[in-house]
């Protein structure tokens, strides 16, 4: 029997590089990483919009959590900030989302599709 919320192994230091890493705890997908600083951290293995495992894709942001949010480089990024409500600004509306940022995040996803269905067949 295997407890949840207790501490496991799920790999060993050497083996948590650049890339994230797959494993299986407790019969829950993981994905394995290290931060900006070098710290090992863990997720679920899945996103959670699409459900699509966060280990076969990439990291594309990195930078402390102020500097991601006040100044993010990446389209997927950038729309995710754009989408928030401005509570400082209630009377605003969303933004919409530039259609640059769109049809970057479309290629992307189209990519990202196309690999797993060749990799799935």
């Amino acid at each position: 029997m295997m407890l949840r919320n207790a501490w496991y192994v799920g790999a060993w230091a050497d083996e948590i590089g650049d890339k994230p890493l797959a494993r299986r705890i407790c019969n829950e997908p993981v994905v394995l990483f290290r931060d900006k600083d070098g710290a090992p951290a863990a997720l679920l293995d899945a996103c959670c919009h699409r459900g699509a495992p966060l280990h076969m894709g990439k990291v594309v942001e990195q930078g402390s959590t102020a500097e991601i949010l006040q100044k993010p480089h990446h389209a997927y990024t950038q729309a995710l900030l754009a989408a928030n409500p401005r509570y400082d600004r209630p009377d605003t509306g969303l933004e919409p989302t530039p259609p640059e940022v769109l049809i970057a995040l479309r290629a992307e996803i189209a990519a990202f599709d196309a690999t797993a269905e060749a990799r799935d067949g």
